[in-house]
Protein backbone atom coordinates (compact mmCIF):
# COMPACT_ATOMS: atom_id res chain seq x y z
CA UNK A 1 0.00 0.00 0.00
CA UNK A 2 1.20 3.15 -0.93
CA UNK A 3 1.78 6.62 1.75
CA UNK A 4 1.79 10.10 1.55
CA UNK A 5 4.67 11.33 3.46
CA UNK A 6 4.63 14.69 5.69
CA UNK A 7 6.86 16.63 7.69
CA UNK A 8 9.63 19.54 7.79
CA UNK A 9 13.04 20.15 6.54
CA UNK A 10 15.22 18.54 8.89
CA UNK A 11 17.87 21.41 8.79
CA UNK A 12 15.76 24.59 8.05
CA UNK A 13 12.53 23.58 9.62
CA UNK A 14 10.13 24.66 6.73
CA UNK A 15 7.14 22.52 6.17
CA UNK A 16 7.70 20.46 3.15
CA UNK A 17 5.66 19.60 -0.07
CA UNK A 18 4.35 16.16 1.19
CA UNK A 19 5.56 13.20 -0.96
CA UNK A 20 4.34 9.92 -2.76
CA UNK A 21 5.89 7.04 -1.28
CA UNK A 22 5.75 2.83 -2.42
CA UNK A 23 6.69 1.84 0.56
CA UNK A 24 4.93 -1.36 1.85
CA UNK A 25 4.54 -0.44 5.41
CA UNK A 26 4.38 2.72 7.50
CA UNK A 27 7.98 2.26 9.01
CA UNK A 28 9.20 2.05 5.30
CA UNK A 29 7.54 5.27 4.72
CA UNK A 30 8.75 7.04 7.42
CA UNK A 31 11.88 5.87 7.10
CA UNK A 32 11.77 6.81 3.10
CA UNK A 33 10.95 10.32 4.54
CA UNK A 34 13.61 10.28 6.91
CA UNK A 35 16.15 9.70 4.21
CA UNK A 36 15.11 12.46 2.24
CA UNK A 37 16.02 15.03 5.17
CA UNK A 38 12.79 15.29 6.80
CA UNK A 39 11.33 15.04 10.53
CA UNK A 40 8.31 12.99 9.75
CA UNK A 41 5.00 14.33 10.94
CA UNK A 42 2.49 12.09 9.81
CA UNK A 43 2.16 8.89 7.39
CA UNK A 44 -0.75 8.71 5.37
CA UNK A 45 -2.03 5.70 3.46
CA UNK A 46 -3.58 6.46 -0.15
CA UNK A 47 -4.02 4.62 -3.11
CA UNK A 48 -2.08 4.31 -6.61
CA UNK A 49 -4.64 6.09 -8.34
CA UNK A 50 -3.40 9.01 -6.34
CA UNK A 51 0.14 9.21 -7.38
CA UNK A 52 1.27 12.34 -8.21
CA UNK A 53 2.88 12.95 -11.31
CA UNK A 54 6.05 14.09 -10.12
CA UNK A 55 6.48 11.63 -7.15
CA UNK A 56 9.13 10.25 -9.12
CA UNK A 57 10.65 6.88 -8.46
CA UNK A 58 10.15 6.45 -4.51
CA UNK A 59 12.02 3.20 -4.42
CA UNK A 60 14.98 3.94 -6.51
CA UNK A 61 15.17 7.26 -3.62
CA UNK A 62 15.15 4.88 -1.13
CA UNK A 63 17.46 2.47 -2.18
CA UNK A 64 20.12 5.32 -3.16
CA UNK A 65 19.49 6.60 0.78
CA UNK A 66 20.24 3.22 1.84
CA UNK A 67 23.59 2.95 -0.18
CA UNK A 68 24.68 6.09 1.24
CA UNK A 69 24.13 5.05 5.02
CA UNK A 70 24.93 1.78 4.89
CA UNK A 71 28.85 2.96 4.90
CA UNK A 72 28.00 5.37 7.67
CA UNK A 73 26.36 2.29 9.85
CA UNK A 74 29.27 0.34 9.30
CA UNK A 75 31.89 2.94 9.72
CA UNK A 76 30.35 3.60 13.71
CA UNK A 77 29.37 0.02 14.65
CA UNK A 78 33.12 -0.47 13.77
CA UNK A 79 34.74 2.36 15.39
CA UNK A 80 31.55 1.52 18.46
CA UNK A 81 33.31 -2.02 18.18
CA UNK A 82 37.02 -0.51 18.47
CA UNK A 83 35.91 1.52 21.41
CA UNK A 84 34.40 -1.48 23.70
CA UNK A 85 37.66 -3.97 22.94
CA UNK A 86 39.78 -0.90 24.22
CA UNK A 87 37.64 -0.20 27.42
CA UNK A 88 35.23 -3.22 27.64
CA UNK A 89 33.13 -1.00 30.50
CA UNK A 90 32.59 2.62 31.67
CA UNK A 91 31.85 2.56 35.42
CA UNK A 92 33.81 5.16 36.17
CA UNK A 93 31.48 7.59 34.29
CA UNK A 94 28.32 5.97 36.26
CA UNK A 95 30.16 5.79 39.63
CA UNK A 96 31.13 9.62 39.39
CA UNK A 97 27.03 10.52 38.70
CA UNK A 98 26.73 7.78 42.02
CA UNK A 99 28.28 10.31 43.91
CA UNK A 100 27.27 13.22 43.14
CA UNK A 101 23.83 11.75 43.20
CA UNK A 102 24.44 10.27 46.69
CA UNK A 103 26.04 13.46 48.03
CA UNK A 104 23.18 15.47 47.21
CA UNK A 105 20.77 12.95 48.90
CA UNK A 106 22.89 13.05 51.72
CA UNK A 107 22.89 17.10 52.11
CA UNK A 108 19.07 17.17 51.47
CA UNK A 109 18.39 14.43 54.43
CA UNK A 110 20.92 16.37 56.50
CA UNK A 111 18.37 19.42 56.58
CA UNK A 112 20.10 21.21 53.53
CA UNK A 113 17.40 22.96 51.09
CA UNK A 114 16.95 20.55 47.81
CA UNK A 115 16.86 24.05 45.75
CA UNK A 116 18.12 26.79 47.63
CA UNK A 117 20.91 25.70 50.24
CA UNK A 118 22.18 28.00 52.25
CA UNK A 119 26.32 29.61 52.08
CA UNK A 120 27.04 28.12 55.67
CA UNK A 121 25.71 24.00 54.33
CA UNK A 122 27.54 24.37 50.91
CA UNK A 123 30.87 25.07 53.45
CA UNK A 124 29.93 22.49 55.62
CA UNK A 125 29.50 19.53 52.89
CA UNK A 126 33.11 20.87 51.33
CA UNK A 127 32.27 23.95 48.75
CA UNK A 128 35.79 25.82 48.38
CA UNK A 129 35.99 29.08 50.10
CA UNK A 130 39.24 30.92 49.44
CA UNK A 131 39.55 31.76 53.05
CA UNK A 132 39.47 28.09 54.61
CA UNK A 133 40.83 26.97 51.36
CA UNK A 134 44.05 28.68 51.84
CA UNK A 135 43.91 28.10 55.46
CA UNK A 136 45.04 24.12 55.47
CA UNK A 137 41.52 23.11 53.92
CA UNK A 138 42.77 22.20 50.37
CA UNK A 139 40.82 19.35 50.12
CA UNK A 140 38.01 21.63 49.14
CA UNK A 141 39.31 22.00 45.88
CA UNK A 142 38.58 18.10 45.55
CA UNK A 143 35.25 17.89 47.90
CA UNK A 144 33.68 21.05 45.97
CA UNK A 145 33.20 18.93 42.70
CA UNK A 146 30.56 16.67 44.42
CA UNK A 147 28.88 19.72 45.97
CA UNK A 148 26.12 20.99 44.11
CA UNK A 149 23.62 24.13 44.85
CA UNK A 150 20.43 22.85 44.29
CA UNK A 151 18.88 20.22 42.02
CA UNK A 152 18.59 22.02 38.66
CA UNK A 153 22.39 22.26 39.11
CA UNK A 154 23.10 18.55 40.16
CA UNK A 155 20.76 17.56 37.06
CA UNK A 156 21.98 19.90 34.68
CA UNK A 157 25.86 18.99 35.08
CA UNK A 158 25.02 15.42 35.05
CA UNK A 159 23.03 15.10 31.73
CA UNK A 160 26.08 16.63 30.11
CA UNK A 161 27.84 15.01 31.68
CA UNK A 162 26.11 11.61 30.68
CA UNK A 163 25.66 12.81 27.17
CA UNK A 164 29.54 12.10 26.22
CA UNK A 165 31.39 10.60 29.31
CA UNK A 166 31.04 6.75 28.32
CA UNK A 167 32.70 7.59 24.64
CA UNK A 168 35.26 9.62 26.25
CA UNK A 169 36.30 7.18 28.90
CA UNK A 170 36.21 4.23 26.26
CA UNK A 171 38.81 6.55 23.62
CA UNK A 172 41.21 6.78 27.03
CA UNK A 173 40.34 4.20 29.55
CA UNK A 174 39.08 3.79 32.69
CA UNK A 175 42.06 5.21 35.13
CA UNK A 176 43.29 7.81 32.54
CA UNK A 177 39.45 8.97 32.75
CA UNK A 178 38.67 9.17 36.51
CA UNK A 179 42.47 11.37 36.55
CA UNK A 180 41.37 13.55 33.87
CA UNK A 181 38.43 14.31 35.40
CA UNK A 182 39.84 14.88 38.82
CA UNK A 183 42.69 16.94 37.33
CA UNK A 184 40.28 19.40 35.29
CA UNK A 185 38.12 19.45 38.32
CA UNK A 186 41.34 20.70 40.19
CA UNK A 187 42.67 22.95 37.44
CA UNK A 188 38.82 24.77 37.53
CA UNK A 189 38.86 25.22 41.22
CA UNK A 190 42.29 26.79 41.49
CA UNK A 191 41.42 29.34 38.63
CA UNK A 192 38.55 30.22 40.50
CA UNK A 193 40.04 30.51 43.70
CA UNK A 194 42.61 32.86 42.20
CA UNK A 195 40.53 35.00 40.04
CA UNK A 196 38.11 35.21 43.25
CA UNK A 197 39.00 33.68 46.26
CA UNK A 198 35.78 35.01 48.16
CA UNK A 199 33.49 33.42 45.95
CA UNK A 200 31.99 30.07 47.41
CA UNK A 201 32.50 27.87 44.46
CA UNK A 202 30.72 24.23 44.28
CA UNK A 203 29.87 21.63 41.57
CA UNK A 204 31.08 19.20 39.01
CA UNK A 205 31.27 22.16 36.14
CA UNK A 206 34.36 22.60 35.81
CA UNK A 207 35.30 18.42 35.74
CA UNK A 208 33.15 18.42 33.13
CA UNK A 209 34.04 20.89 31.10
CA UNK A 210 37.29 19.29 31.35
CA UNK A 211 36.05 15.92 29.76
CA UNK A 212 34.58 17.99 26.49
CA UNK A 213 37.89 19.82 26.84
CA UNK A 214 39.48 16.19 26.52
CA UNK A 215 37.37 15.12 23.92
CA UNK A 216 38.45 18.02 21.76
CA UNK A 217 42.05 17.26 21.89
CA UNK A 218 41.02 13.81 20.73
CA UNK A 219 39.78 14.29 18.12
CA UNK A 220 42.83 16.97 16.86
CA UNK A 221 45.28 14.15 17.83
CA UNK A 222 43.33 11.02 16.67
CA UNK A 223 42.17 12.53 13.15
CA UNK A 224 43.15 9.65 11.05
CA UNK A 225 41.82 6.74 13.64
CA UNK A 226 38.10 8.55 14.08
CA UNK A 227 35.55 7.65 10.92
CA UNK A 228 34.97 11.46 9.48
CA UNK A 229 31.43 11.37 10.20
CA UNK A 230 31.86 10.04 13.91
CA UNK A 231 34.27 13.18 14.44
CA UNK A 232 32.11 15.52 12.62
CA UNK A 233 29.54 14.62 15.18
CA UNK A 234 31.35 15.23 18.03
CA UNK A 235 32.91 18.17 17.09
CA UNK A 236 29.44 19.46 16.97
CA UNK A 237 28.39 18.38 20.51
CA UNK A 238 31.59 19.40 22.20
CA UNK A 239 30.89 23.00 20.17
CA UNK A 240 27.58 23.78 21.12
CA UNK A 241 28.06 22.70 24.94
CA UNK A 242 31.29 24.82 25.13
CA UNK A 243 29.83 27.93 23.16
CA UNK A 244 26.41 27.40 25.12
CA UNK A 245 28.02 26.99 28.94
CA UNK A 246 30.25 29.71 28.38
CA UNK A 247 27.92 32.13 27.70
CA UNK A 248 25.74 31.27 30.06
CA UNK A 249 29.06 31.09 32.39
CA UNK A 250 28.15 34.62 32.27
CA UNK A 251 25.23 35.21 34.43
CA UNK A 252 25.53 36.46 38.19
CA UNK A 253 26.25 33.48 40.44
CA UNK A 254 28.01 31.31 37.71
CA UNK A 255 31.46 30.26 37.60
CA UNK A 256 33.17 31.35 34.37
CA UNK A 257 36.44 31.03 35.73
CA UNK A 258 36.06 27.18 37.24
CA UNK A 259 34.44 26.08 33.77
CA UNK A 260 37.44 28.10 31.46
CA UNK A 261 39.91 26.56 33.84
CA UNK A 262 38.81 22.87 33.59
CA UNK A 263 38.06 23.14 30.15
CA UNK A 264 41.90 24.11 29.06
CA UNK A 265 42.71 21.79 31.76
CA UNK A 266 41.31 18.91 30.16
CA UNK A 267 42.12 20.41 26.59
CA UNK A 268 46.12 19.96 27.97
CA UNK A 269 45.22 16.09 29.42
CA UNK A 270 44.30 15.66 26.14
CA UNK A 271 47.24 15.81 24.47
CA UNK A 272 48.93 13.98 27.53
CA UNK A 273 46.80 10.80 27.03
CA UNK A 274 45.14 11.00 23.72
CA UNK A 275 47.16 8.17 22.03
CA UNK A 276 45.62 6.99 18.49
CA UNK A 277 43.08 3.84 18.86
CA UNK A 278 45.35 1.21 18.48
CA UNK A 279 45.77 -1.82 20.79
CA UNK A 280 49.61 -1.47 21.23
CA UNK A 281 48.52 2.12 22.54
CA UNK A 282 47.20 0.13 25.43
CA UNK A 283 50.29 -0.52 26.93
CA UNK A 284 51.23 2.59 27.50
CA UNK A 285 48.30 3.21 29.63
CA UNK A 286 50.16 2.70 33.46
CA UNK A 287 52.64 5.08 32.44
CA UNK A 288 50.12 7.82 31.19
CA UNK A 289 48.22 7.47 34.45
CA UNK A 290 51.10 7.60 36.42
CA UNK A 291 51.96 11.26 34.90
CA UNK A 292 48.64 12.58 34.97
CA UNK A 293 48.77 11.66 38.47
CA UNK A 294 52.08 13.95 38.65
CA UNK A 295 50.45 16.75 36.87
CA UNK A 296 47.74 17.16 39.16
CA UNK A 297 50.22 17.32 41.78
CA UNK A 298 52.32 19.62 40.55
CA UNK A 299 49.45 21.88 39.28
CA UNK A 300 48.37 21.98 43.19
CA UNK A 301 51.36 22.79 44.43
CA UNK A 302 51.72 25.51 41.95
CA UNK A 303 48.15 26.73 42.51
CA UNK A 304 48.86 26.79 45.88
CA UNK A 305 51.68 28.46 45.47
CA UNK A 306 50.34 30.92 43.11
CA UNK A 307 46.99 31.93 45.36
CA UNK A 308 49.45 32.20 48.79
CA UNK A 309 51.73 34.91 46.43
CA UNK A 310 48.64 36.75 45.19
CA UNK A 311 46.99 37.07 48.65
CA UNK A 312 49.58 36.25 51.41
CA UNK A 313 47.18 36.62 54.20
CA UNK A 314 43.76 34.74 52.68
CA UNK A 315 44.60 31.97 55.08
CA UNK A 316 44.09 34.72 58.14
CA UNK A 317 40.91 36.35 56.85
CA UNK A 318 38.40 35.06 58.85
CA UNK A 319 40.59 35.49 62.11
CA UNK A 320 41.16 38.61 61.21
CA UNK A 321 37.11 39.35 60.66
CA UNK A 322 36.43 37.75 63.70
CA UNK A 323 39.10 39.57 65.81
CA UNK A 324 37.21 42.89 64.68
CA UNK A 325 33.87 41.61 65.75
CA UNK A 326 35.46 41.02 69.19
CA UNK A 327 37.17 43.95 69.28
CA UNK A 328 33.89 46.36 67.81
CA UNK A 329 31.70 44.82 70.28
CA UNK A 330 34.01 45.50 73.40
CA UNK A 331 34.13 49.07 71.79
CA UNK A 332 30.50 49.82 71.38
CA UNK A 333 30.19 47.93 75.20
CA UNK A 334 32.61 50.40 77.24
CA UNK A 335 31.24 53.31 75.05
CA UNK A 336 27.84 52.69 76.24
CA UNK A 337 28.59 52.15 79.88
CA UNK A 338 30.61 55.32 79.58
CA UNK A 339 28.13 57.48 78.00
CA UNK A 340 25.93 56.56 80.68
CA UNK A 341 28.36 57.01 83.45
CA UNK A 342 28.57 60.38 81.99
CA UNK A 343 24.95 61.05 81.81
CA UNK A 344 24.27 60.06 85.48
CA UNK A 345 27.00 62.77 85.98
CA UNK A 346 29.03 59.31 87.49
CA UNK A 347 31.98 60.98 85.60
CA UNK A 348 33.52 64.07 83.62
CA UNK A 349 33.98 64.94 80.49
CA UNK A 350 37.55 64.33 80.95
CA UNK A 351 37.38 60.79 82.64
CA UNK A 352 34.78 60.00 79.36
CA UNK A 353 37.83 61.12 77.42
CA UNK A 354 40.41 58.92 79.45
CA UNK A 355 38.06 55.76 78.62
CA UNK A 356 38.00 56.45 74.70
CA UNK A 357 41.56 57.58 74.37
CA UNK A 358 42.99 54.18 77.03
CA UNK A 359 40.44 51.54 76.60
CA UNK A 360 39.02 52.17 72.85
CA UNK A 361 41.10 53.86 70.92
CA UNK A 362 44.65 51.59 71.08
CA UNK A 363 42.61 47.86 70.43
CA UNK A 364 40.82 50.01 67.25
CA UNK A 365 44.00 51.28 65.72
CA UNK A 366 45.59 47.88 66.33
CA UNK A 367 42.69 46.23 64.27
CA UNK A 368 42.97 48.81 61.65
CA UNK A 369 46.70 47.58 61.20
CA UNK A 370 45.82 43.95 61.43
CA UNK A 371 42.70 44.29 58.48
CA UNK A 372 45.03 46.47 56.65
CA UNK A 373 47.41 42.92 56.43
CA UNK A 374 44.89 41.40 54.07
CA UNK A 375 43.30 44.92 51.99
CA UNK A 376 44.70 43.51 49.15
CA UNK A 377 41.74 40.85 48.74
CA UNK A 378 38.73 41.54 46.54
CA UNK A 379 36.50 41.81 49.13
CA UNK A 380 33.25 43.72 49.75
CA UNK A 381 33.34 42.71 53.56
CA UNK A 382 36.95 43.91 53.95
CA UNK A 383 36.20 47.23 52.26
CA UNK A 384 33.17 47.74 54.24
CA UNK A 385 34.87 47.18 57.42
CA UNK A 386 37.78 49.43 56.97
CA UNK A 387 35.61 52.13 55.79
CA UNK A 388 33.31 51.42 59.16
CA UNK A 389 36.72 51.62 61.15
CA UNK A 390 37.70 54.33 59.41
CA UNK A 391 34.88 56.79 60.18
CA UNK A 392 34.39 55.43 64.02
CA UNK A 393 37.90 56.13 64.43
CA UNK A 394 37.73 59.74 63.42
CA UNK A 395 34.12 60.09 65.38
CA UNK A 396 36.12 58.32 69.13
CA UNK A 397 38.74 61.12 68.03
CA UNK A 398 36.68 64.02 67.24
CA UNK A 399 34.72 63.00 70.62
CA UNK A 400 37.96 62.59 72.93
CA UNK A 401 38.80 66.41 71.18
CA UNK A 402 35.37 67.47 72.08
CA UNK A 403 34.86 66.16 75.77
CA UNK A 404 38.51 67.95 76.82
CA UNK A 405 37.70 71.17 75.55
CA UNK A 406 34.60 71.15 76.14
CA UNK A 407 33.48 73.31 72.87
CA UNK A 408 29.94 72.75 71.83
CA UNK A 409 30.80 72.76 68.17
CA UNK A 410 33.39 70.69 68.33
CA UNK A 411 30.82 68.11 70.54
CA UNK A 412 27.89 67.92 67.57
CA UNK A 413 30.82 67.81 64.69
CA UNK A 414 31.56 64.19 67.24
CA UNK A 415 28.25 63.48 67.43
CA UNK A 416 27.59 63.43 63.76
CA UNK A 417 30.28 61.66 63.32
CA UNK A 418 29.20 58.92 65.53
CA UNK A 419 25.42 59.13 63.83
CA UNK A 420 27.09 58.14 61.00
CA UNK A 421 29.86 55.36 61.78
CA UNK A 422 26.45 54.37 63.89
CA UNK A 423 24.30 53.50 60.61
CA UNK A 424 26.83 50.72 59.65
CA UNK A 425 27.53 49.45 62.56
CA UNK A 426 25.75 46.16 63.45
CA UNK A 427 26.28 46.56 67.09
CA UNK A 428 24.95 49.93 67.19
CA UNK A 429 21.62 48.70 65.00
CA UNK A 430 20.90 45.82 67.24
CA UNK A 431 20.65 47.67 70.38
Amino acid sequence: MPFFVYGRNATTGEVAQRFFSEAQTKEEARQHGEARGLIVSAVVPTTEDQRPPDAGDSAALMREAEAKAAPLRTEMAAFTKTLENRTPTTYVTYALIIINILVFIGMVVGGVDALNPRVADLLRWGAEFGPRTANGQWWRLFTSLFVHIGLVHLLYNMLAFAYVAPTVERMVGNAEFLLVYLVAGLGGSLWALYLNPMLVHAGASGAIFGVYGLLLALLLRQRGSIPPHVAANLRKYVAVFVIYNMANSLRPGISLAAHFGGLVAGFACGFLVGPPLAAEADAERPRRSVMLGAVGLVLLGVGAFGVRAKYPNLDHLEEVLGHFDAVEQQSHTAFRNAAEKAKQEQITGAEFAGIIEHDMLPAWRSTRDELATVSAIPSSTVTKVQTYMQLRQDALEALDAALRDGNRDSMEQATAKQQKADKMSSWASAK
